[in-house]
Protein backbone atom coordinates (compact mmCIF):
# COMPACT_ATOMS: atom_id res chain seq x y z
CA UNK A 1 0.00 0.00 0.00
CA UNK A 2 1.38 3.28 -1.08
CA UNK A 3 0.78 6.53 1.31
CA UNK A 4 1.31 10.32 -0.90
CA UNK A 5 1.62 12.67 1.88
CA UNK A 6 1.54 16.39 0.74
CA UNK A 7 4.86 18.36 1.27
CA UNK A 8 4.37 21.62 2.81
CA UNK A 9 7.45 23.41 1.14
CA UNK A 10 6.79 22.88 -2.37
CA UNK A 11 3.38 21.22 -2.03
CA UNK A 12 3.95 17.95 -4.40
CA UNK A 13 2.96 14.80 -3.37
CA UNK A 14 5.07 12.53 -1.90
CA UNK A 15 4.86 8.52 -1.88
CA UNK A 16 5.47 6.24 1.26
CA UNK A 17 4.90 2.31 1.57
CA UNK A 18 3.86 0.77 4.97
CA UNK A 19 6.77 -1.26 4.99
CA UNK A 20 9.13 2.17 4.86
CA UNK A 21 7.29 4.02 6.93
CA UNK A 22 7.06 0.17 9.48
CA UNK A 23 11.20 -0.15 9.19
CA UNK A 24 11.63 3.65 9.36
CA UNK A 25 9.75 3.43 13.10
CA UNK A 26 11.32 0.46 13.93
CA UNK A 27 15.27 2.20 13.71
CA UNK A 28 13.35 5.59 14.97
CA UNK A 29 12.41 3.21 18.34
CA UNK A 30 15.49 1.55 18.31
CA UNK A 31 17.39 4.63 18.17
CA UNK A 32 15.07 5.60 21.56
CA UNK A 33 15.84 2.79 23.37
CA UNK A 34 19.15 3.02 23.10
CA UNK A 35 19.33 6.95 23.95
CA UNK A 36 17.46 5.82 26.93
CA UNK A 37 19.94 2.97 28.30
CA UNK A 38 22.80 5.54 27.77
CA UNK A 39 21.07 8.13 29.39
CA UNK A 40 19.53 5.95 32.51
CA UNK A 41 23.78 5.18 32.50
CA UNK A 42 24.42 8.28 32.59
CA UNK A 43 22.08 9.41 35.19
CA UNK A 44 23.27 6.51 37.75
CA UNK A 45 27.17 7.81 37.18
CA UNK A 46 25.48 11.23 38.32
CA UNK A 47 23.73 9.86 40.92
CA UNK A 48 27.04 7.80 42.37
CA UNK A 49 29.04 10.79 41.77
CA UNK A 50 26.62 13.16 43.53
CA UNK A 51 26.48 10.54 46.57
CA UNK A 52 29.97 10.23 46.49
CA UNK A 53 30.17 14.49 46.98
CA UNK A 54 27.50 14.24 49.55
CA UNK A 55 29.80 12.01 51.23
CA UNK A 56 33.15 13.85 50.56
CA UNK A 57 30.97 17.16 51.73
CA UNK A 58 29.47 15.51 54.72
CA UNK A 59 32.95 14.44 55.52
CA UNK A 60 34.60 17.50 55.21
CA UNK A 61 31.94 19.40 57.29
CA UNK A 62 32.76 16.79 59.84
CA UNK A 63 36.26 17.72 59.75
CA UNK A 64 35.57 21.26 59.90
CA UNK A 65 33.27 20.86 62.69
CA UNK A 66 35.89 19.24 65.11
CA UNK A 67 38.79 21.75 63.90
CA UNK A 68 35.98 24.59 64.92
CA UNK A 69 35.36 22.79 68.12
CA UNK A 70 39.17 22.45 68.88
CA UNK A 71 39.88 26.07 68.35
CA UNK A 72 36.41 26.83 70.51
CA UNK A 73 38.03 24.72 73.25
CA UNK A 74 41.60 26.36 73.23
CA UNK A 75 40.09 29.59 73.10
CA UNK A 76 37.64 28.71 76.54
CA UNK A 77 40.61 27.24 78.27
CA UNK A 78 42.57 30.60 77.29
CA UNK A 79 39.58 32.86 78.81
CA UNK A 80 39.52 30.37 81.36
CA UNK A 81 43.04 30.67 82.67
CA UNK A 82 43.35 34.60 82.41
CA UNK A 83 40.45 34.67 84.43
CA UNK A 84 41.50 32.82 87.24
CA UNK A 85 45.12 34.80 87.05
CA UNK A 86 43.27 37.97 87.46
CA UNK A 87 40.93 36.43 90.37
CA UNK A 88 43.76 34.91 92.25
CA UNK A 89 47.05 35.82 93.40
CA UNK A 90 49.95 34.79 91.92
CA UNK A 91 52.06 32.28 93.68
CA UNK A 92 48.98 29.93 94.62
CA UNK A 93 48.90 27.52 91.94
CA UNK A 94 47.10 24.87 93.90
CA UNK A 95 43.73 27.14 93.77
CA UNK A 96 44.28 28.20 90.52
CA UNK A 97 44.35 24.70 89.39
CA UNK A 98 41.27 23.91 90.96
CA UNK A 99 39.13 26.68 89.86
CA UNK A 100 40.31 25.89 86.45
CA UNK A 101 39.00 22.24 86.66
CA UNK A 102 35.88 23.47 87.64
CA UNK A 103 35.74 25.94 85.32
CA UNK A 104 36.17 23.10 82.91
CA UNK A 105 33.88 21.10 84.15
CA UNK A 106 30.77 23.58 83.36
CA UNK A 107 31.53 22.97 80.22
CA UNK A 108 30.27 19.58 80.39
CA UNK A 109 26.52 19.41 78.39
CA UNK A 110 25.46 16.84 81.08
CA UNK A 111 25.50 18.53 83.80
CA UNK A 112 22.17 18.36 85.88
CA UNK A 113 21.19 21.82 87.41
CA UNK A 114 22.09 21.16 90.54
CA UNK A 115 25.57 20.51 89.27
CA UNK A 116 25.80 23.46 87.76
CA UNK A 117 24.71 25.51 90.69
CA UNK A 118 26.94 24.05 93.13
CA UNK A 119 29.97 24.51 90.62
CA UNK A 120 29.42 27.73 90.40
CA UNK A 121 28.49 28.24 93.64
CA UNK A 122 32.31 26.55 94.76
CA UNK A 123 33.72 28.80 92.01
CA UNK A 124 32.95 32.20 93.58
CA UNK A 125 33.70 31.03 96.58
CA UNK A 126 37.38 30.00 95.29
CA UNK A 127 37.80 33.27 93.91
CA UNK A 128 36.67 35.38 96.70
CA UNK A 129 38.78 37.61 98.50
CA UNK A 130 36.74 37.81 101.40
CA UNK A 131 37.06 33.76 102.27
CA UNK A 132 40.17 32.78 104.09
CA UNK A 133 42.66 30.67 102.62
CA UNK A 134 42.03 27.85 105.46
CA UNK A 135 38.34 27.80 104.18
CA UNK A 136 39.37 27.45 100.40
CA UNK A 137 41.87 24.71 101.37
CA UNK A 138 39.06 22.77 102.84
CA UNK A 139 36.78 22.92 99.94
CA UNK A 140 39.13 22.23 97.29
CA UNK A 141 39.77 18.88 99.55
CA UNK A 142 36.19 18.19 100.10
CA UNK A 143 35.83 18.40 96.19
CA UNK A 144 39.24 16.77 94.09
CA UNK A 145 40.39 14.95 97.56
CA UNK A 146 44.40 14.79 97.21
CA UNK A 147 44.66 18.15 94.72
CA UNK A 148 48.25 18.32 94.90
CA UNK A 149 48.35 14.37 93.80
CA UNK A 150 46.13 15.08 91.20
CA UNK A 151 47.80 18.38 89.46
CA UNK A 152 50.98 16.32 89.65
CA UNK A 153 49.15 13.37 87.46
CA UNK A 154 47.73 16.48 85.15
CA UNK A 155 50.83 18.00 84.55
Amino acid sequence: MLFLIRSANSGRFIGFSIFLISQALKQFLCYLQFTLILMSDQAEIIEENHQDDKQKSKNQKKREKKKLQQEQNKQLMAQVEEQVKDVVKEGDEELIWCIKQLKLGLLDKNLSPQQLQESTEVISLLESDKQPMIKKRLIMKQIFGDYRKLMKVYK
